[in-house]
């Protein structure tokens, strides 16, 4: 002898596929809710290669939030439970390709709904110059263009065009009012 029972489940805000309607701009966060128990919800990010990001996922209630990031396929790159602020997750991930990846929210135990707010931002230290062929930074002979070291280390490229057989002096003069 049995009994079978059916109850309807609450509305899930975010479906946990490739498929999500949820979404997490880059610089900004999104709020979502474990809706049942064994929810997870999904939000799709837009990455660039080489840029370094980190993720949050906090939450003030009685879930205790598991945080995954995932390829374009659904598949697990990262994982992290509490590397965030008290028992919150926190990754930190450079892209190794340009493209779309998803952030995967869920309870460590499975059996607990609550309210959570997750963000992405870029960690990279903004430059005015790149270091390489592919700097946006000109200068003009008998011109002159300002730059600033964004951050220990930097270096900033100037593409010049020059003359072959013609001699040329290039000055570089600190400007303290940057």
């Amino acid at each position: 002898s049995y009994t079978v029972k059916a109850k309807a489940l609450s509305q899930d805000d975010y479906s946990s596929d490739i498929y999500t309607a949820g979404s997490v701009p880059i610089g900004s966060q999104s709020s979502g809710k474990l809706d049942f128990n064994g929810d997870r919800d999904w939000f799709k990010i837009s990455l660039v290669a080489g840029r370094k990001y980190q993720f949050d996922c906090k939450e003030n209630n009685g879930i205790d939030p598991n945080l995954y990031l995932r390829d374009k396929n659904g598949g697990q790159i990262s994982f992290d439970n509490k590397s965030g602020s008290g028992d919150d997750p926190r990754i930190t991930y450079t892209a190794t390709s340009t493209g779309t990846y998803f952030l995967d929210v869920g309870d460590v135990g499975n059996n607990n709904t609550g309210a959570y707010q997750i963000q992405a931002k870029s960690i990279e230290k903004a430059d005015d110059y790149s270091a390489d062929v592919s700097t946006t930074g000109r200068i003009a002979i008998g011109g002159q263009t300002s730059g600033k070291l964004d951050f220990n280390s930097d270096r900033d490229w100037f593409k010049v065009s020059l003359v072959k057989g013609t001699k040329y002096q290039f000055d570089c003069i600190e400007n303290n009012s940057m």
